[in-house]
């Protein structure tokens, strides 16, 4: 159920950072695959559920910014509810929806 970057939370919860150079919603693809042992290919675009560019717009950082935002995203994806936490180093936590 996990893989190199992918922890458990215990129960039916996994974790994940936003690598360097990856995009958030990449992250969240990424994690839901290694998961659920799916090819990223083989799960539904993302971006027929909602508008990638907005999340991941919401987690770039402010340019000349030094201020540390936390910002918070929740919704639905192949069956997750997905929440993404950040304040600079983002994070993707996914759990399983009964």
């Amino acid at each position: 159920m996990t893989g190199r970057y992918v922890g458990t939370d215990g129960d039916d919860r996994c974790r994940t950072e936003v690598r360097d150079e990856e995009l958030v919603c990449e992250a969240v693809v990424r994690l839901v695959s290694t998961v659920d042992g799916t090819d990223p290919l083989d799960l539904p675009p993302l971006g027929r559920i909602l508008d990638t560019d907005a999340i991941d717009a919401v987690f770039e950082p402010v340019p000349g910014s030094t201020r540390m935002t936390t910002r918070t995203l929740t919704f639905t994806y192949h069956g997750y509810t997905v929440t993404v936490e950040g304040t600079g180093t983002e994070q993707v936590c996914l759990l399983r929806e009964a």
